[in-house]
Formats: C-alpha cells, sequence, structure tokens
C-alpha cells in the first residue's frame, strides 16, 4: 500500500518537494523482493510507475538527494530485470490530472 501513500502525496495540489523518505525506503526493499518471488506482474508495474511518478516530480523541483537516487536505483533495478512485462508498463499507477469539465462530461451533471 505504500506506492498508493506516493500517489496521494502526489496528488495534492502542493506537494512537498522530497516527501515520502521512508515509503521509498520501503519500497526499494519490498519491489525486488516481490518481483524475484512473483514475477513482473501489475503490482510490481504499478508500483514502479508511482516510483517513476515521484522521481520525475522531484527531479523537475531539482531535488537530487539520496531518497530520490534511491528511487531511480530501484526502478533501473526493476526495469533492467528480464522478466518485465513491459506491455504492462505505463498502464496504472501515479496521478492522472483530471479538470471538473471532464468530471462533468462524465457524470452528464452540472456541479456548479
Amino acid at each position: 500500500m505504500d506506492d498508493r501513500r506516493l500517489e496521494k502525496g502526489l496528488a495534492l495540489k502542493q506537494s512537498r518537494k522530497g516527501f515520502g523518505k521512508d515509503v521509498i525506503k520501503r519500497l526499494s526493499s519490498f519491489l525486488p523482493e516481490y518481483q524475484n518471488k512473483y514475477g513482473s506482474d501489475e503490482i510490481v508495474m504499478i508500483t514502479l510507475n508511482a516510483l517513476q511518478e515521484y522521481y520525475d516530480f522531484n527531479l523537475e523541483l531539482g531535488l537530487e538527494n539520496e531518497t530520490n537516487e534511491t528511487a531511480y536505483q530501484t526502478i533501473s533495478q526493476i526495469k533492467n530485470n528480464r522478466n518485465l512485462n513491459n506491455h504492462l508498463l505505463g498502464k496504472e499507477g501515479g496521478t492522472k490530472t483530471v479538470k471538473k469539465s471532464d468530471i462533468q462530461a462524465l457524470a452528464k451533471i452540472d456541479i456548479g
């Protein structure tokens, strides 16, 4: 569930640069172990995509620290694994910007 914590932090209007130090530490330990045990399933892909978005977010803000380096190393390690299901990359995980007009169009109601 730590990947969801990253996504929540990234979804905030004013995400704090460098948030989630402990979460990154846990994911960097958990993800390679999980991948070795169960392969590159949807859980790996969702977590990998959340890590990638976290890394990109901090890089865009000019943050280069140990936590962001750990995220990068984990991303590289998982992507370099020969069992990676590349067709699942980019499908889930991370955040998506949604506009009020998008919600209204899908809901077909006026939310004022």
